[in-house]
């Protein structure tokens, strides 16, 4: 009975489904846990800070106020270029959900002085 119940279930999903249930059709189901979720976390992100030399702020200065406010490490701030308006800072993905948020919390209803940054539009095509 219970065989003969679950081959009339099978039948049946098969005909009102047909290649919906085909396994052909769908891609593999990615693992996000252990090793693979490492490789996400590794990647790298720019973030824009709205600090610049007009602020008498230098490459040093950046990455000292940063680690100040954040915790974040010294060897995780590369790339840091100080132009006189603005700053860019590149960090890997993890250290830079640490930096959006404590600058996001401490801006209020204010702008955050760091954001992730924009795709250069000379990049765009």
């Amino acid at each position: 009975d219970d065989n003969n119940s679950t081959q009339i279930l099978a039948k049946l999903l098969s005909y009102c489904f047909d290649d919906k249930l085909n396994p052909g059709l769908y891609n593999e189901i990615k693992d996000l846990s252990g090793k693979n979720r490492k490789i996400e976390m590794e990647g790298r992100t720019r973030l824009f800070v709205a600090l610049g030399k007009k602020d008498k702020i230098s490459p040093s200065k950046l990455v000292k106020f940063i680690i100040k406010n954040t915790g974040v490490r010294n060897s995780a701030i590369d790339q840091v270029e100080v132009y006189n308006d603005f700053s860019f800072i590149t960090v890997p993905f993890k250290e830079a959900e640490i930096i959006l948020g404590v600058f996001q919390k401490n801006s209020g209803k204010r702008k955050s002085l760091v954001v992730k940054a924009k795709k250069s539009k000379l990049n765009k095509q």
